[in-house]
C-alpha cells in the first residue's frame, strides 16, 4: 500500500529531471551553435548585423578617418604667438577695434590684455603662448594692450621676439582722448582736481604738464620715434583712426593683417556716414557724461600739446 502511494511522487520527480536535462541540452546546443558560427546571417542580408558591425568599426576608427572634419579641426588647433598686436592708444577705440576684428572667422583674438611686453616679460614666451586662444592653420592670432605704445621697453622686446609681427595703432585727437581718459579717472576717484587745473601748469602762459598721464599718452610723435627707430624697422606699424569711419578702418586692418575681408564688406558703405550723429563730435562738443572743457581751453591745450610733441 505504501509503495502504491509513493508511485506518483517518484513519477513527478522523474519528469522534473527529464525537463531539467532537456533544458540543459538546449542551452548546450545553442552555445555550440554559436561557437561554430552557425548563427551568422545569410550573405544577402546586408542591412542587419553586418551594417551594425561596419558602423561600429567606422566609429571606433574615427580618429584615422578623413570624414571627421570637425574632430580634425579640433585636433589641429594649437596655441601660437600672436601675428598682430594692437599696441595703442588708451581710450582711442582699441576695444571697439578688437571686437570688430573678432567677428572675422580667420582672426582669433585674446579678449583680456596680457601686458606681456610691458609688465610680464620675465614670465617667458611659454607663458605668453599659453595665454593665446587656440587657432587653426591659416588663422591670425592677435592681442590688445594699449600700454605697449607708451612703454619704453616694449619696442625692443617685440623686435627680439619677432620681426614679422604686425603693429596696429589707433590714434585719436589727443585733447579729446585726454578728456576721455580723465573721465575714466574721476569715475574711480571723484575727488581729484579739475581737468584744466591738472592739464595746465600755468594757465596764463599756456604751459601744460606734459608728464600728466592723460596728456603724456597723446604725445604721439614722441612715442612713435621709439617704434620707428632702427631697432624696430622690421615690424609694420599701421597708424589709422576708427573714430569717424570704423568700417573703412576695419577693412584696412584686415588687409594689413593678411585676412580676407568680411563677406560683403567691400560692397557696404559705412552706415555711420549716412545717419544723423554718425560723424565724429564737432569741436567743443562732448557727451553730457564727460567733464566740460571750455572751447578756448581746448584750443590752447591742443596748441600746447602740438608744441610739446615736436
Amino acid at each position: 500500500m505504501a509503495a502504491f502511494n509513493n508511485a506518483p511522487l517518484d513519477l513527478r520527480r522523474l519528469l522534473q529531471r527529464l525537463v531539467t536535462m532537456f533544458s540543459l541540452g538546449i542551452i548546450c546546443a545553442s552555445i555550440l551553435y554559436l561557437l561554430l558560427g552557425r548563427c551568422e546571417p545569410d550573405a544577402g542580408d546586408s542591412s542587419g548585423w553586418n551594417n551594425n558591425k561596419t558602423a561600429l568599426r567606422e566609429t571606433l576608427s574615427a580618429p584615422d578617418s578623413v570624414d571627421a572634419n570637425s574632430s580634425e579641426k579640433e585636433w589641429s588647433a594649437s596655441r601660437r604667438l600672436p601675428h598682430a598686436l594692437i599696441i595703442g592708444v588708451k581710450k582711442g577705440g582699441t576695444r571697439a577695434l578688437l571686437e570688430f576684428l573678432r567677428l572675422h572667422p580667420d582672426i582669433r583674438a585674446l579678449g583680456a590684455e596680457p601686458h606681456f611686453f610691458d609688465r610680464l616679460f620675465a614670465r617667458g614666451l611659454g607663458w605668453y603662448r599659453s595665454m593665446m586662444p587656440k587657432a587653426l592653420t591659416g588663422q591670425i592670432v592677435m592681442e590688445k594692450t594699449p600700454r605697449y605704445f607708451v612703454s619704453p621697453e616694449t619696442p625692443g622686446r617685440i623686435h627680439t621676439t619677432s620681426r614679422d609681427i604686425k603693429l596696429i595703432v589707433v590714434v585719436r585727437d589727443p585733447v579729446t582722448r585726454a578728456v576721455s581718459d580723465y573721465t575714466q579717472i574721476i569715475s574711480k576717484t571723484p575727488d581729484i582736481p579739475s581737468f584744466e587745473s591738472l592739464a595746465f601748469r600755468n594757465r596764463s602762459t599756456g604751459q601744460i604738464d606734459s608728464l600728466w598721464s592723460p596728456l603724456y599718452i597723446g604725445l604721439y610723435a614722441r612715442h612713435l620715434q621709439r617704434w620707428t627707430s632702427s631697432a624696430c624697422r622690421g615690424s609694420s606699424p599701421i597708424n589709422t583712426s576708427t573714430s569717424t569711419r570704423p568700417r573703412a578702418s576695419l577693412a584696412l586692418k584686415s588687409q594689413k593683417a593678411a585676412a580676407d575681408p568680411l563677406p560683403g564688406q567691400n560692397q557696404r558703405q559705412d552706415a555711420s556716414q549716412n545717419r544723423p550723429g554718425g560723424h565724429s563730435e564737432p569741436e567743443g562738443v562732448l557727451p553730457a557724461s564727460q567733464p566740460q572743457v571750455l572751447p578756448n581751453g581746448r584750443q590752447g591745450l591742443r596748441m600746447a600739446v602740438n608744441f610739446c610733441d615736436h
